[in-house]
């Protein structure tokens, strides 16, 4: 069994060296790595006690700390859930974004947020200003009509598609065409699925592969539109231009920002203590 604990290196280093520029990351990483050998040795030294008077264990035990890693900057968002900036790892110099427990870093979360949230983390381990992290989320929002739909849609797997059918199988939108209704509870991102499936038939698009289990798809929210469905999937290949045109006739890019990116962000600040940005032109409107 292996666990991490983290500690603040920087008073102790301040104590024995006075006036010291800690912005030297070469001069505080060796400080810092001698710190923490003295606390790793004494630790380990406990070990040896402690297994030796109350497990009765003689020789060697499987008790042991040892260093791990040099972060410049942290930010835990809540237990387990953090992100570090590392200037030695294992002994070896880097400079890189470790994330632990944060899921705006994985596969599953689009690509043009997951570049935004690493630009967000990279800026709050930095200590930017507040209003420099606000300006590039609003700036986001604004330009996300100009980005692609395959690095904004919502990336996800599919299965067992056909238990989430109602056993009638039919509603008559305003399109006037067959739709298939589904099970009540049946999640967002398989209804999705379904109207890929069900605009294949309305286009007559026979030849193109359906969506099935065990796929992987993207899905996106839709304004209103003629058909009335307020979700829609695609495979992210050999998709037919009559449905990725029908996405980005539809796309509603707004509640796309909320649902995937605003709790998101809204943790961040909540936790440090900030308030959630504010278009400059709406906090203007507020004075006329």
């Amino acid at each position: 069994m292996t666990d991490s604990c983290f500690f603040p290196a920087l008073p102790l280093v301040k104590k024995r060296h006075l006036n010291i520029d800690i912005t030297d990351d070469v001069f505080m990483t060796k400080q810092i790595l001698s710190v923490a050998k003295e606390v790793q040795d004494f630790i380990n030294s406990g070990y040896d006690y402690f297994a030796k008077k109350f497990l009765n264990v003689k020789g060697k035990h499987r008790f042991d700390i040892k260093q791990e890693c040099v972060a410049k900057s942290a930010f835990w968002v809540t237990k387990k859930r953090y992100a570090q900036w590392i200037i030695n790892d294992g002994g070896v110099k880097c400079a890189k974004l470790d994330v632990k427990g944060l899921d705006v870093v994985r596969s599953n979360f689009p690509p043009a947020m997951r570049d935004l949230m690493k630009n967000v983390l990279k800026m709050i381990l930095s200590n930017n200003p507040k209003n420099d992290v606000d300006d590039i989320i609003l700036k986001f929002k604004k330009e996300m009509k100009t980005e692609s739909v395959q690095n904004i849609a919502l990336p996800t797997g599919v299965k067992n598609l056909k238990q989430y059918k109602a056993k009638v199988m039919g509603r008559f939108g305003k399109s006037k065409k067959l739709f298939t209704d589904t099970v009540k509870g049946a999640p967002i991102h398989i209804k999705s699925a379904i109207n890929y499936n069900d605009l294949l038939k309305y286009f007559k698009l026979n030849n193109t592969e359906k969506i099935t289990g065990g796929n992987k798809i993207k899905w996106v929210y839709l304004k209103q539109n003629p058909f009335n469905i307020k979700t829609l999937a695609f495979k992210g290949y050999e998709d037919p231009k009559e449905i990725m045109n029908f996405i980005s006739q539809y796309i509603d890019h707004e509640k796309l920002f909320e649902s995937a990116l605003a709790k998101k962000i809204r943790m961040f600040y909540k936790a440090l203590k900030w308030k959630m940005p504010v278009e400059k032109e709406n906090t203007l409107e507020r004075f006329f």
